[in-house]
């Protein structure tokens, strides 16, 4: 059986497939952090409201017709004893971006809990991204978005 902290990991990996950022409010913290790293990309820390706004919106764009968004798979997951961190490696698989540019960024999620109202809710977010990855999956995009104008 999963831990409560493991449950709430593949609960925040699977919203990425259904595309609706929405559901992550019912699981997270009203003062939950998100922090998109390296500091390198240049992202500053980000209520969850903020990360909503941030992501939703382009996640329109993403995938193809009728199959999920953002496919992440948990390569690997790491609990502390108290239960209270856990960090999941995660690869992003058999994903499409915008203009049907290939998708496989790999992931490093580091997550804090703790109780509300008698839950176990995540209250930060650290996302560390392949930004080498990254960069060059926007510059296909952007190229990709430029040969169908």
């Amino acid at each position: 059986m999963s831990s409560p902290a493991r449950v709430l990991v593949q609960r925040f990996v699977d919203i990425w497939r259904g595309g609706d950022m929405e559901p992550l409010r019912s699981f997270t913290t009203k003062d939950c952090v998100f922090q998109l790293l390296p500091q390198s990309m240049k992202h500053a820390p980000m209520t969850i409201d903020q990360y909503i706004a941030l992501i939703q919106p382009g996640l329109a764009e993403w995938g193809k017709e009728g199959e999920p968004k953002i496919k992440i798979e948990i390569l690997d997951f790491m609990e502390s004893a108290a239960g209270d961190k856990a960090v999941a490696h995660s690869k992003a698989v058999d994903s499409f971006g915008p203009n049907g540019v290939p998708y496989n960024n790999e992931y490093v999620f580091m997550f804090t809990f703790v109780e509300e109202n008698g839950q176990k809710k995540i209250s930060h977010i650290n996302e560390f991204v392949d930004s080498g990855y990254f960069r060059d999956f926007m510059a296909a995009v952007s190229a990709a978005k430029e040969t169908k104008a």
